[in-house]
């Protein structure tokens, strides 16, 4: 007679739902556009064989390594055991090695034995995060259990979307480069700065109202001004007036009236200034633009470093908005619902106004975010 399986516990239900997600979009980005071959590309084969010494360019680099960081973090909460850590680490290795041989039946792809490299070590920072900041997981005993880490991973996704690509420029042109949009401003752009100014003060929130530090002044002065300093020695990277002037302005504005707000009403002003910003600059399109239903196509298409700073942007919004909205409402399901389908009507206003590219990828990407993120509040994330 035999004995059935014991359900998982709902944390980590979750965390496995959540885990073939990533796998599912691991391939969906590896293998977009979709168009295969059926034939042996022989000659793309020995190709492949002998790319283990390619040099990547930085935006190939950094699209690589954060393909695989989800994988390893979701992985590293799932191993409570070593033999499970194996299988993981193996599972994580097959699906790299399986993305790099389907992309030989792909011919707009270039599959390279550098890009796996890089899928693993992306995996392996990725559990080592999971390991610092864990989802009340038993992957990591030595957590406090005092730890608020969701909090600080979203504060982590606006901070990377400032410093991306994380890598410093080593000479005095990069470095008047990064200057030039400061020191020669053309056109000031308010929406610009008032997402940047609230996305601010929703970090402060974050930072002490949720992960519980205390927010200095001396240590708030000291980290801007180290953040600042950092944007202009970091490669491709800019300092616009907006950017310094929302991180400047912040500060008197969190100690004088946004520590005394609740979070809802802080992230209800995010959500308006994104708004705002996706509109931006409130002009009429001269013909209507294409909707794009195929989604994250956006996030795979142009400049991977351009996409990976506009998906931390977007992540940190969405996610401070699932976690300080939809926890306090008797149904969060529905709060889900009614923004996903104010940013569904937001991506249908830029086809006619502004500069933004109208695509189904805001709304579903605030309909994932917001499924976990909220699980907290049913006990499913946190312990």
């Amino acid at each position: 007679m035999t004995t059935a399986t014991p359900p998982l516990p709902p944390r980590l239900s979750a965390i496995l739902a959540a885990y073939y997600l990533v796998c599912l979009g691991i391939l969906y980005g590896s293998l977009f556009p979709f168009h295969f071959r059926v034939d042996w590309p022989a000659r793309g084969f020995a190709g492949f064989l002998a790319s283990w010494r390619d040099v990547n360019s930085i935006s190939d680099i950094l699209g690589n390594v954060a393909l695989f960081i989800p994988y390893g973090y979701l992985a590293c909460l799932l191993a409570l055991r070593w033999a499970g850590a194996l299988r993981l680490a193996v599972a994580g290795v097959a699906l790299a090695l399986l993305c790099q041989l389907a992309q030989l039946f792909t011919p707009l792809r270039d599959p390279s034995i550098a890009d796996l490299y890089l899928n693993l070590l992306g995996g392996a920072l990725g559990w080592c995060l999971a390991r610092l900041l864990p989802l009340g997981s038993g992957a990591a005993p030595g957590a406090t259990a005092g730890a608020h880490p969701l909090p600080l991973l979203l504060c982590g996704c606006w901070l990377a979307s400032l410093l991306l690509p994380f890598l410093p420029a080593v000479d005095m042109h990069a470095w008047r480069e990064a200057l030039a949009p400061l020191l020669y401003p053309r056109r000031w752009s308010w929406p610009a700065w008032l997402v940047a100014t609230a996305s601010w003060l929703v970090f402060y929130h974050l930072l002490a109202c949720r992960a519980q530090l205390r927010l200095r002044l001396p240590v708030v002065l000291g980290g801007v001004t180290l953040l600042l300093g950092l944007k202009v020695l970091i490669l491709q990277n800019r300092l616009t007036p907006e950017a310094v002037l929302a991180a400047v302005a912040a500060i008197p504005l969190w100690y004088r009236v946004g520590r005394r707000l609740r979070g809802r009403t802080l992230a209800l002003l995010l959500f308006a200034a994104f708004c705002i910003d996706g509109l931006a600059p409130l002009s009429a399109r001269a013909a209507p633009r294409d909707f794009g239903w195929l989604p994250f196509v956006g996030y795979l298409q142009g400049s991977m470093l351009v996409n990976a700073v506009a998906l931390c942007r977007k992540l940190f919004v969405f996610g401070a908005l699932a976690l300080l909205l939809l926890p306090a409402l008797e149904r969060p399901q529905r709060g889900a619902l009614l923004l996903a389908a104010c940013l569904a009507l937001l991506e249908v206003a830029q086809r006619y106004i502004g500069h933004g590219t109208p695509a189904l990828t805001d709304p579903l990407l605030f309909l994932v975010l917001a499924w976990l993120l909220t699980l907290p509040s049913r006990g499913a994330l946190h312990g």
